[in-house]
């Protein structure tokens, strides 16, 4: 049944969505021509940084089961499965990263705790710096949500997270 759907959403996409994009693919080589050139090198060192800092991640969770792991393979992995989860994000960095890690011979207990520390541990980077930026709006788009609200709710989550560290 999955098959069938996969097949549905190809087919509508290329229905609606190619002609709308066809236009696009035009413009790109422009839209490099007018974009600042030292911001995308800016850019790719954040996204250099952001991958280290993912295969760094990946490296501490898999020190912590005591499980032995050649650095390239957890380059792979980490590398994959962010790539998956930009593409599928609601299951493909799960999926990608169960499956190496099934290749590497690692119990599925092991991969679950790592799996879900990780999509922890990346939620809580992106949000508390969102959550500690709405302290310092001058108004909040959530009137109704008093500021201390917002700081107790990046405290608790900083909170989880020197927890879970210390675990």
């Amino acid at each position: 049944m999955n098959y069938y759907c996969c097949i549905l959403f190809i087919v509508i996409f290329f229905l609606v969505g190619y002609p709308e994009l066809k236009n696009s693919f035009s413009q790109i080589p422009s839209l490099f021509k007018e974009a600042n050139k030292m911001l995308l090198f800016v850019l790719l060192f954040l996204q250099l940084i952001t991958y280290l800092s993912d295969i760094w991640l990946t490296w501490v969770l898999i020190n912590m089961k005591e499980i032995t792991v050649r650095l390239k393979d957890i380059m792979k992995i980490t590398i994959l499965g962010v790539l998956g989860g930009q593409v599928a994000p609601i299951m493909g960095s799960a999926g990608i990263t169960y499956i190496f890690y099934r290749k590497l011979k690692i119990p599925s207990a092991n991969i679950f705790f790592m799996i879900t520390m990780w999509s922890l541990f990346v939620f809580l980077s992106h949000s508390l710096p969102f959550l500690f930026s709405l302290i310092f709006l001058p108004k909040l788009f959530f009137a109704f949500v008093p500021k201390i609200v917002v700081i107790l709710a990046a405290v608790f989550f900083l909170t989880i997270v020197l927890f879970l560290y210390f675990l």
